[in-house]
């Protein structure tokens, strides 16, 4: 998940939540799989992205990355600086 920054996902939202792209970033392991990212990117808020013109073709896309992040184990890693990117 190499672009993790909310304001670039908002720009291409299409791209960004496409469960193509979750679906090879997943699927290519044989024992484990580690994905790295920001959990900002998980943490959709719907509230938010319902005005954006995109939002209705790729609500059933959202809600897989939401779906995937609840069935996940999260490891985090810097506490002490929560809003760095």
């Amino acid at each position: 998940m190499a672009n993790s920054h909310p304001l670039e996902s908002m720009r291409r939202l299409d791209f960004f939540y496409n469960p193509n792209r979750l679906n090879v970033a997943i699927t290519r392991a044989i024992k484990k799989c580690f994905v790295i990212a920001n959990y900002k990117v998980f943490d959709i808020k719907k509230e938010e992205l319902s005005s954006h013109t995109e939002y209705q073709a790729i609500k059933e896309s959202l809600e897989i990355f939401q779906k995937y992040f609840s069935l996940s184990t999260k490891i985090k890693i810097n506490e002490t600086n929560k809003d760095e990117w």
